[in-house]
């Protein structure tokens, strides 16, 4: 019916028409969770992007909405950059700073690791099995505000870097986010059926290492000969161990290993080649 009006229209002189409509249900309400057995918390990740640039709340919030409300079947493996989609900006999503072949550099989505890393923990103190996750190539002071120890952060890049975690509950899974513009922060909780399960970490620094007294200049042929700014500051690095053990209702355990090793950072210098 609705072909055969716009067709009609479009032979005639009409430029308004009322096209027919029919009202889809949402896949998921408050009346059917339960049948799906999503009854309670699995597992909740929270961080802080205190003092963040504009760009990145943006993509922030964007990237919230991508994972709000999607559903994990029982034995399926959730993957961030799948449920993330396109990032540009029919998703909502702009350009900001992100690291990209060790540098920082503008980018669509950036920022958007601060959602990986969130929805990251959330699987982590789940207690479901982590399938891929990736350091960051150095430290990121917002993924340590909380208190957190270094290792508890999640990269991504789309099409080369994923988050990846199976649904081993047994049960659906629902993924809901919040975004605390008051405070400051993100909650990624994963609801489903409770598992009883018990999960505690341990954190142990391997090594420390001195940041490079060495600059590196990178020349940009896209910049005029005038243009010389500095795009990262110098840091130390540091080799870490995140140790989880998982404990079953029935008193099984199973432990991960989470090593990340952040590389020591120099000063960089971009100056133009044009």
């Amino acid at each position: 019916r609705a072909r055969a009006e716009i067709v009609a229209a479009l032979r005639g002189d009409q430029r308004e028409i009322a096209l027919p409509l029919i009202a889809l249900p949402p896949a998921i309400d408050t009346t059917n969770l339960a049948g799906l057995g999503i009854t309670g918390p699995i597992g909740t990740g929270i961080s802080s992007f205190k003092a963040s640039q504009g760009y990145r709340i943006t993509n922030i919030r964007a990237g919230a909405r991508q994972m709000h409300g999607r559903l994990i079947p029982p034995g399926d493996t959730f993957s961030f950059n799948d449920s993330l989609g396109v990032v540009d900006a029919s998703n909502g999503f702009v350009q900001g700073s992100a690291i990209v072949d060790n540098r920082t550099q503008k980018e669509w989505g950036g920022g958007l690791c601060q959602v990986s890393t969130t929805v990251f923990r959330a699987a982590f103190w789940g207690g479901l099995p982590i399938d891929e996750r990736h350091e960051h190539a150095f430290r990121i002071g917002w993924y340590e505000e909380l208190g957190e120890p270094p290792g508890l952060d999640a990269a991504i890049f789309t099409g080369v870097s994923d988050m990846r975690f199976t649904n081993d509950t047994g049960g659906w899974l629902l993924v809901q986010s919040a975004v605390d513009l008051e405070r400051q922060q993100l909650t990624i909780t994963l609801y489903g059926s409770p598992t009883s399960r018990a999960v505690a970490m341990e954190h142990r620094v391997i090594a420390r290492i001195a940041a490079p007294s060495k600059a590196v200049y990178i020349t940009d042929p896209e910049l005029p000969r005038s243009r010389y700014k500095r795009t990262d500051w110098a840091r130390p690095g540091l080799k870490v161990e995140v140790r989880r053990t998982v404990r079953a209702a029935d008193g099984s355990e199973r432990v991960d290993t989470f090593p990340t090793e952040f590389q020591p950072w120099p000063n960089i210098y971009v100056r133009g080649g044009r």
